[in-house]
């Protein structure tokens, strides 16, 4: 289970560091480069760099360049999610974001449609409204605060939809799935440098700091291990015992750093919303 310990912590220190991210100017800049370190790794420990030449071919591809480019576009919301609504708030919204496809599947993949998967359903929408409701002391939530964690909770159920997806038409190796994980980081990458080179046209004042670019190896390290480590939890063990006890992690330790880390203050309500959300994963992804 060593695996999967390090996926938590790497997904855990994800969103902390991005509350850190969406508080500084430069954050853009510092997700692009995140995005060019996952695939640098991603390339090195694959050790193989023959397939990038074929990969315009791959049956995959359109899938890849679509997702690359949402890649970043909610990780830059999920950096201002967390900054703005809280790291707590934003990951049960990226957690919980797995109704879409678990809704999508029962609709148009013909999964069994239980009354135990429907009640997860129900319980995780009302766990999204908990988590996000300020007490009478902090006063009414910003416009932004709600916004913001919908936006990561749409965008994550789309992105997880898609790729499990491309899993099931597309990828039938776990090599194959690396490779279209490569590629998603590269495509990310690359369209975040274009807007970056953009910008700088547009600006000549524009520049990227070093900071930014230690920031950016910071962030990209953890964001490529969380998947890396979970992708070798999953060669071993079970992904309906691996992904419920995942996501739950995820949560906790989220709120457990923003607490210590971060002196976040969650209301009873709050509290209430996180012990719904990790329900209604059990019933999601087990019952």
């Amino acid at each position: 289970m060593i695996w999967l310990a390090l996926s938590i912590l790497c997904s855990s220190t994800i969103l902390l560091i991005l509350k850190k991210v969406g508080a500084q100017k430069n954050g853009f800049n510092i997700i692009v480069i995140n995005y060019l370190v996952c695939a640098i790794l991603g390339l090195c420990l694959l050790g193989d760099v023959a397939w990038i030449t074929q990969s315009v071919s791959q049956n995959y591809f359109e899938l890849a360049v679509f997702l690359g480019c949402l890649f970043i576009l909610i990780f830059f919301v999920m950096s201002q999610s967390a900054d703005k609504a809280g790291v707590a708030v934003t990951a049960i919204a990226n957690k919980l974001s797995l109704i879409i496809p678990v809704g999508i599947a029962f609709v148009f993949w013909g999964e069994a449609f239980t009354l135990i998967k429907m009640l997860g359903i129900v319980i995780a929408l009302l766990a999204l409204v908990l988590v996000m409701k300020k007490d009478k002391v902090s006063g009414k939530l910003k416009l932004e605060e709600y916004s913001l964690p919908m936006i990561v909770f749409l965008g994550s159920g789309i992105i997880d939809t898609s790729i499990k997806y491309a899993q099931a038409n597309y990828i039938s190796t776990s090599i194959a799935y690396n490779h279209f994980l490569v590629l998603l980081f590269g495509v990310a990458g690359f369209f975040g440098a274009m807007a970056l080179i953009v910008k700088y046209i547009k600006s000549k004042k524009y520049s990227i700091e070093r900071d930014d670019i230690i920031w950016g190896v910071m962030l990209g390290i953890p964001n490529y291990g969380s998947i890396y480590f979970l992708i070798k939890t999953l060669e071993q063990f079970d992904s309906s015992v691996i992904f419920p006890v995942n996501n739950i992690g995820i949560v906790v330790m989220s709120a457990l750093g923003a607490k210590l880390f971060f002196k976040e203050t969650l209301s009873t309500l709050n509290l209430l919303g996180i012990a719904l959300a990790l329900l209604s994963i059990l019933l999601l992804t087990i019952l």
